[in-house]
């Protein structure tokens, strides 16, 4: 008999990393688990606020954000409707919709399992965290945590109530997390001791990947830029790198191409930005320039020669991307960004033992579902 499992995650998020670790979260379930899988579709206003096009105005800089928004009302329309082509196509979600934790209690008794993750769901720093990620609306199903994120922040010094979390955490049966400090975190916080697995998007074999892989969009060599920029300064040494490398710089994301003036640094924005493209745009880029955890795992499943990048200012609680490199036995391709003459940009990564090194993480995440899917 399949099992019923409903999967509770930041799917509406308009954020790359979120979808395809939504997609890969409920491909595993389904195909691996044989498990009927729906996605609980549940967006709270915050997180439908945060991600209109016309954010409420609560600054002087939303404000001139929304003036720039209309401004660029076709093209950032376009953006958005890329996203959720993407849920309408791939994900299957619940019939109802929901937007706060009291209304989710109406799925009680409705799952055999609910799985929470992966992202950043359990960071109580983000706009759009809600205490649903900790499921406390249900008390009937087996209760799963698969690799949630508390991002950079440290909980522990989060203005937040820790004995409600070391309740809800108390009440799963199941529980993982994605970064190393994140266990310590909440280790420290439950009492109990949380496994280290891998992001879902991980667990996906490269040929799964290929088929969302629609075709070529930019000819020739081009650097692949992605991320969230750490530093005001952050364009200006792609644009460096660009210049001392001979190729082109292309980004994906609509909003910081214009919000930062990026077309006036000769960057190109690519034509559409569901998640198809975004893989696209690494399969078939010479050099990928990342600042982002999920740019670091689709670039080196791809076996694309990348960098990750930091700023030595940042927060050193973050260890995101130094615990998924270190994992993956990647390590060196983490680099301070203002240091990237120091480098040789074009030094090639040996992905000859990386599929072991893969398999290896793989097994002991899958050894994890596998004992609470029993």
């Amino acid at each position: 008999m399949e099992k019923k499992v409903g999967l509770i995650t930041y799917h509406a998020s308009h954020n790359i990393g979120s979808m395809l670790q939504t997609y890969a979260m409920q491909y595993i379930l389904t195909n691996k688990y044989n498990c009927q899988v729906e996605i609980i579709d549940f967006s709270s206003k915050a997180q439908q606020n945060m991600y209109s096009l016309f954010p409420k105005i609560n600054s002087k800089n939303q404000l001139i954000k929304n003036g720039i928004n209309a401004l660029a009302y076709p093209i950032l329309k376009s953006r958005f409707n890329d996203f959720e082509w993407f849920i309408d196509e791939y994900f299957n979600l619940t019939s109802e919709s929901f937007s706060t934790t009291s209304s989710l209690k109406s799925l009680s008794g409705k799952y055999d399992y609910i799985v929470t993750g992966s992202d950043q769901i359990w960071n109580v720093n983000c706009t759009d965290f809600d205490d649903a990620y900790f499921i406390p609306f249900c008390d009937k199903a087996k209760k799963i945590s698969y690799a949630p994120s508390l991002g950079g922040k440290n909980i522990l010094k989060a203005n937040v109530d820790l004995s409600k979390y070391k309740k809800f955490i108390n009440d799963i049966d199941y529980i993982s997390v994605r970064e190393v400090n994140g266990k310590k975190w909440l280790d420290e916080i439950s009492g109990r001791s949380f496994d280290v697995v891998a992001d879902p998007t991980i667990l996906l074999e490269k040929e799964v990947w290929d088929t969302l892989v629609p075709e070529r969009e930019i000819q020739g060599d081009y650097i692949f830029f992605y991320g969230v920029p750490f530093s005001p300064k952050t364009y200006d040494y792609v644009k460096e790198i660009s210049k001392k490398l001979n190729m082109p710089v292309v980004m994906l994301d609509a909003k910081s191409y214009i919000y930062k003036y990026n077309y006036t640094k000769g960057f190109t924005l690519s034509k559409r930005s569901r998640p198809n493209d975004y893989l696209g745009l690494i399969k078939y880029s010479k050099l990928v320039i990342t600042t982002s955890f999920h740019g670091s795992i689709f670039s080196s499943l791809f076996n694309k020669d990348f960098w990750a990048v930091t700023f030595k200012e940042t927060n050193p609680d973050d260890d995101r991307i130094k615990t998924l490199l270190g994992q993956l036995n990647l390590s060196e391709r983490l680099i301070y960004i203002e240091d990237h003459e120091n480098y040789n940009l074009l030094e090639s990564i040996d992905y000859l033992n990386f599929d072991k090194d893969l398999y290896e993480f793989r097994k002991k995440s899958f050894a994890f579902l596998d004992n609470a899917l029993m």
